[in-house]
C-alpha cells in the first residue's frame, strides 16, 4: 500500500466539492474512484457521500468559540443564521473579504473558508482510505479563467488546510490544474479503460475541442487543440482561447426563480408584517431552497419523459408548498414548465448565434451575462489568434448544471448537433485531477516535486510507481492512451503554461487603448520595450490604467481592470517620452517597468493582478457587518470626498432656508451616497488623517461632523494608532459635553453620532462615561447610551436599574433599555450573573407587557425578546431563573396572547411570542425561531 498518497484530486466547487483517488491495476489500467467524504447530515447524524456541499456553518459553542461545520448540516442551516453560514465562497476567491460574513468569526477571508472545505475533504481521505496521516500532496482544480489573485487564494487555502502548496523558497508548487483539462483527462482515460467507446473523442490526430463547464457558480468555456502526445508525455493539450471569468451557474438560475417566488409571496402577504431588509433576506433564503428543489424536480420529470422518448409538455406543473414560509404565512404555488423557462430566459442568450461571434464588438453590455456569450468570446479570440475561423470538432459539456435540460437544449440549438455529455459530470473534474496527479508521480515531473526532494526519495508512492513502470519494460500503451512511457527519458516534459484569456490594453490619450498582450498569448510573457507614452504636462506622476477587451477605446466592450499611479523622484517637463515594458507571469501578476526613454532613467516598477473587474475591481477590503448595505466599495481620495461633502452640506443649508423641498431631497441623496461611498472604501487606512482634519476645520458646523463621525466609526479600526486617538478624543469631548449639560443640552444627530462612535470604538475607559450619560436621564441621550453599553458588552446593572426606574409610558427609553438588557443578559451567552436583579427586571417586563397603559406593540415585541432572553430555560442554559419566575413568565405570555388574539397586534407580535414561549419552555428552537433570535440580537448592530 502506498504511503500516505493515493494520487488525490479535488474539485473545489462553488456548490459541491468532490475528492477522487486512483487505483492502479496489475495490467496498468488506471481507475479513478470517488471518496465518500464523512460529514454531519442535515439531521445532525454522521453520514458519508460523494459530493460535499461547499458550505461552512460557524457554530458558536458555549465558551464563545466557533466550530466550523462543513457539508449537509451547514447547507440545511442556510438562511437561518445570517452571517454565520457561508456558501458559494469560490465566487469570492481573490477578494479581501466574504460578503455577509459576521465580523466576529475566526475566518474572514475567502481562502480561510475554502481551507475548511479542503480540510474536510483531506480528513475524509485519511479516514476512508485508512491513511496514517492527513494527505498533503493533492492536485486541486480551478476554472481556466481564474486570475492570479484567485489562483493564489486557492493555494493559500490549500496551505491552510495542511496541503503542501508552497516550497521552502516560498514559491508556489504546481498543484493547480485547470478544470477543462481535468475533464479531458477523465474522458480519454475512460476510453482507455473501455468505460466509454473510443470513438467518442478520437485524439489519434489533432482535434479542436471546446469544453463547456457550467457548475453552481461559474461558467468556464475554453477551446483546445488536443492530440496524443509523444512517447513519455502527458496528453498534449494546447490552449487556443479561454473565456473571461463568468460567475454564471446554478446559483443564478436559482436566484431568478427565487426572485419571482419572493415577489409573489410578498405581494400575497402585503400588510401582514413589516418587510425589513432582514425579513426580505430570510424570505429570499427560503425561496432559494424552494427554487433549487423546483429546478431539480422539473429536471427529473423531463428526464423520465425523455427516457421514454416523450416530451415534457409546457403545462407540466411542479409544486411549491410551505406551511410557514415567513411570519406564520403559508405559500403554495404551482409552476409550469413554460413559466420556469420564462423565469430563466434572461440567462439563455436568446438571439445569439454562431454568426454573432463575427460581430462581437456590436453587442452591448446587456448581452454578456448569459450562457452563450462566453462561447462567442472564445470563438472570436481563437479566430484572432489563428487568423481564420477555427472549426470545432467536439463540444464537451460538463458541470452540475450541464444536466439541466434548458441548458442542454439551448446549447444543442446553438451548435446544431449533439454534445459529448458525461455519465456523471459532477465527478469528472475530480477524477481527471486524480488521473493527472498519478502521471505527475509516475514520471516524477520536476515542476511538481521541485521542493520535495530528489526523484528517488520524493515519496514512497513516486518510487513505487516508477519501479512499476520499469517492470512494465517501458512498453508503450495501446492507441488512444493518455501517456506513453519512454525508454529514453526518465521524466515527462509537461508544459504547464497558460494563455492570456483576454487582450491586455493600456489607456493612452483621447480615450484610446494600446494593446500590450494579445488574447491567447502563452504565459509567462514579457513584452519588448514599448515607446508609446509622453507626459501630458509638467508632473512627477504617471497613471497606468489597464483594460481588457478587443476594442480600440476605453468604452464597451473593453473594461477597466486596474490602475496604478507611479510617482517620480522629480518633476519632468511636458512631452517627455516614457517607455514601458510589461511582464505577465503564469499566475497573471502584471509588472510594468517604466523609464525615461532618452535618458534611460528608471522611474520604477508597479505590479497589479489581471482580471479584477470580473470579481469587482474595487475589491472591498473591509470586514462587512452581518447585515451589509450591499453597496460595493472603491479606492477614494478622502480629502476630496470630505471637501465635496462640506460643499453639499453648505448648499443644502441654503436651500433649506429657501424651503426648497425638492432640491433639499436631491442634495440629501448625494450626501448619503458620499457617506456610504466613504464607509465602504477599499483603502480605509487612508481616511483617518483627512477625516480628523475635516472635523477640526469645520467645528462650527453640526450636520457635517455628524456624517464624518458616522463614517469614522466604521473605518476607525483600520487607522494608525495616532489617528485613532485623535478621533477618539474628538468624540469623547462631545459626549462629555452632553454629560455636563444634560439638563440644558438639546440632543442632535451630532451628539448621537459621537455616542455611536464611542460604542464602535469600544474602549473600556468610555464605559463610565456612558453610564453617567445613562443616569442623566435625557430622553434622547439615555436610550442611546443604553444601546451603546450593550454594544460595548458592559455590565448590565446600570441599564437594569435605569429600566426599573422607568415608567411604562416613557416609550422613548423603554424600547432601548429593554433591548439592551436582553442583549447583555442573554442566558445563552451567560456573561451576567446577578440572578436577583434579572428576576426583578423580568417581573417588571411581565408587568409592562400586560399593562393597558402601554399600547405600543412594537415596544411590547421588544419586551417579548427580553423576557425570552431572561427566562431562557433551554438545555444550553447553566443556571436558569427560579421556577416561580418561570411560572410568572408563562402566565404573562398567556395573558398577552389573549390580549392580541384577533387584533392587528397579532401580526406584529405572534412570532416573537412563539419564540419567547419556546425559550421559556426549554424547547429546542425551530429553524425560523433560531434565525429570528439572531436577528433580534443584531437589531441595533451597524
Amino acid at each position: 500500500m502506498m504511503d500516505n498518497n493515493y494520487f488525490l484530486g479535488i474539485d473545489l466547487g462553488t456548490t459541491n466539492s468532490v475528492l477522487s483517488y486512483i487505483n492502479v491495476k496489475d495490467d496498468g489500467e488506471i481507475r479513478a474512484n470517488i471518496v465518500d467524504v464523512p460529514r454531519i447530515s442535515d439531521t445532525g447524524s454522521q453520514t458519508s457521500d460523494k459530493m460535499l456541499p461547499s458550505v461552512v456553518y460557524y457554530k458558536k459553542d458555549r465558551d464563545g468559540s466557533f466550530q466550523p461545520l462543513v457539508g449537509d448540516f451547514a447547507k440545511a442551516q442556510y438562511g437561518k443564521r445570517q452571517g454565520f453560514i457561508i456558501k458559494s465562497v469560490k465566487s469570492s476567491m481573490g477578494k479581501d473579504s466574504v460578503s455577509d460574513m459576521n465580523v466576529d468569526l475566526p475566518d474572514q477571508k475567502p481562502e480561510d473558508v475554502s481551507a475548511r472545505i479542503l480540510n474536510q475533504l483531506v480528513q475524509g481521505a485519511k479516514k476512508k482510505l485508512m491513511l496514517d496521516k492527513i494527505p498533503d500532496d493533492v492536485v486541486i482544480t480551478v476554472p481556466a479563467s481564474f486570475d492570479g489573485d484567485q489562483c493564489k487564494a486557492t493555494l493559500d487555502a490549500a496551505e491552510k488546510a495542511g496541503i503542501h502548496a508552497y516550497g521552502s523558497n516560498g514559491k508556489p508548487k504546481n498543484i493547480l490544474l485547470y478544470e477543462p483539462k481535468a475533464v479531458l483527462y477523465d474522458i480519454v482515460n475512460s476510453q482507455m479503460n473501455g468505460e466509454i467507446p473510443s470513438s467518442i473523442l478520437d485524439v489519434s490526430t489533432p482535434k479542436t475541442v471546446l469544453v463547456y463547464d457550467i457548475g453552481g457558480g461559474t461558467l468556464d468555456v475554453s477551446l483546445h487543440e488536443i492530440s496524443q502526445g509523444e512517447k513519455g508525455e502527458l496528453l498534449n493539450i494546447k490552449d487556443l482561447a479561454i473565456s473571461r471569468y463568468s460567475q454564471i451557474g446554478g446559483d443564478n438560475f436559482d436566484a431568478l426563480i427565487a426572485t419571482h417566488l419572493c415577489d409573489e409571496f410578498l405581494e400575497s402577504t402585503q400588510g401582514m408584517f413589516n418587510v425589513t431588509e432582514q425579513a426580505r433576506k430570510e424570505i429570499m433564503a427560503t425561496c432559494l431552497k424552494k427554487a433549487e428543489s423546483l429546478k431539480i424536480d422539473m429536471n427529473t420529470a423531463y428526464g423520465i419523459k425523455a427516457d421514454r422518448g416523450e416530451v415534457l409538455p409546457d403545462d407540466y406543473e411542479g409544486s411549491i408548498s410551505e406551511i410557514n414560509l415567513y411570519n406564520g404565512c403559508p405559500f403554495e404555488r404551482y409552476v409550469t414548465k413554460a413559466e420556469l423557462l420564462d423565469f430563466i430566459r434572461p440567462l439563455m442568450g436568446e438571439g445569439l448565434t454562431m454568426d454573432s461571434a463575427k460581430k462581437l464588438q456590436s453587442l452591448n453590455a446587456s448581452q454578456v451575462d448569459n450562457i452563450i456569450y462566453p462561447i462567442l468570446d472564445v470563438m472570436a479570440k481563437a479566430q484572432a489568434k489563428c487568423g481564420h475561423e477555427v472549426p470545432i470538432d467536439y463540444v464537451v459539456l460538463n458541470g452540475g448544471m450541464s444536466k439541466f435540460f434548458p441548458v442542454v437544449e439551448r446549447l444543442e440549438r446553438f451548435f446544431g448537433h449533439k454534445l459529448i455529455t458525461l455519465n456523471d459530470p459532477d465527478m469528472s473534474v475530480a477524477k481527471g485531477a486524480a488521473i493527472y496527479h498519478y502521471y505527475l508521480h509516475k514520471y516524477n515531473i520536476t515542476s511538481h516535486f521541485d521542493e520535495i526532494g530528489d526523484a528517488d526519495t520524493v515519496r514512497t508512492t513516486s518510487k513505487d510507481v516508477t519501479e512499476k513502470a520499469s517492470v512494465e519494460n517501458n512498453e508503450s500503451r495501446k492507441a488512444g492512451q493518455l501517456i506513453a512511457s519512454s525508454p529514453t527519458r526518465e521524466r515527462a516534459n509537461v508544459s504547464m503554461g497558460h494563455i492570456q484569456n483576454d487582450t491586455l490594453n493600456l489607456e493612452v490619450r483621447g480615450g484610446n487603448v494600446y494593446p500590450i498582450v494579445p488574447a491567447g498569448t502563452p504565459l509567462p510573457f514579457k513584452s519588448e520595450p514599448l515607446h508609446v507614452l509622453m507626459l501630458p504636462k509638467d508632473c512627477d506622476v504617471i497613471r497606468l490604467p489597464l483594460y481588457y477587451g478587443s476594442g480600440h477605446t476605453t468604452n464597451w466592450p473593453n473594461r477597466k481592470i486596474a490602475e496604478r499611479r507611479l510617482r517620480f523622484q522629480q518633476t519632468y517637463p511636458a512631452d517627455t517620452p516614457i517607455s514601458i515594458q510589461v511582464a505577465v507571469d503564469e499566475f497573471g501578476i502584471i509588472s510594468i517597468r517604466t523609464w525615461i526613454t532618452d535618458a534611460e532613467t528608471e522611474l520604477g516598477t508597479v505590479t497589479m493582478v489581471r482580471g479584477q473587474d470580473e470579481r469587482d475591481i474595487r475589491n472591498v477590503g473591509r470586514k462587512k457587518a452581518v447585515l451589509p448595505t450591499g453597496t460595493q466599495g472603491m479606492r477614494l481620495n478622502f480629502r476630496a470626498e470630505c471637501n465635496e461633502l462640506a460643499r453639499l452640506v453648505y448648499q443644502r443649508n441654503g436651500v433649506r432656508r429657501q424651503k426648497n423641498g425638492k432640491a433639499d431631497s436631491e442634495i440629501s441623496r448625494h450626501i448619503r451616497n458620499i457617506g456610504n461611498r466613504m464607509a465602504l472604501a477599499t483603502n480605509p487606512e487612508d481616511a483617518g488623517a483627512d477625516i480628523n482634519e475635516a472635523l477640526s476645520r469645520y467645528n462650527n458646523m453640526q450636520t457635517y461632523p455628524a456624517i464624518l463621525m458616522g463614517v469614522g466609526a466604521k473605518l476607525y479600526k483600520a487607522w494608525p494608532k495616532g489617528e485613532q486617538m485623535e478621533f477618539h478624543r474628538y468624540c469623547r469631548n462631545i459626549v462629555q459635553s452632553i454629560v455636563k449639560n444634560a439638563r440644558y443640552c438639546r440632543i442632535l444627530d451630532f451628539h448621537m453620532q459621537a455616542i455611536n462612535a464611542l460604542a464602535a470604538i469600544g474602549a473600556e475607559e468610555d464605559v463610565p462615561l456612558m453610564v453617567e450619560l445613562l443616569k442623566g436621564g435625557n430622553k434622547s441621550a439615555s436610550p442611546c447610551a443604553a444601546v451603546a453599553l450593550a454594544k460595548m458588552k458592559a455590565d448590565a446593572t446600570p441599564v437594569i436599574r435605569a429600566f426599573l426606574e422607568t415608567d411604562e409610558t416613557d416609550i422613548q427609553k423603554l424600547d432601548s433599555y429593554a433591548w439592551a438588557i436582553g442583549k447583555l443578559c442573554s442566558r445563552e451567552v451567560g456573561t451576567y450573573h446577578n440572578q436577583y436583579l434579572m428576576e426583578d427586571c423580568a417581573k417588571r417586563c411581565f408587568r409592562y407587557l400586560n399593562s393597558p397603559r402601554l399600547r405600543n406593540y412594537n415596544i411590547k415585541s421588544t419586551l417579548l425578546y427580553t423576557i425570552g432572553e431572561l427566562c431562557d430555560s433551554r438545555d444550553v442554559i447553566a443556571q436558569p431563573l427560579s421556577i416561580s419566575c418561570n411560572r410568572l413568565a408563562k402566565q404573562s405570555l398567556l395573558d398577552f396572547e389573549d390580549e392580541i388574539s384577533y387584533t392587528d397586534a397579532e401580526a406584529i407580535c405572534s412570532r416573537k411570542l412563539d419564540l419567547a414561549k419556546a425559550m421559556i419552555d426549554g424547547l429546542a428552537l425551530a429553524e425560523d425561531d433560531d434565525a429570528q433570535l439572531l436577528a433580534l440580537r443584531q437589531r441595533f448592530d451597524d
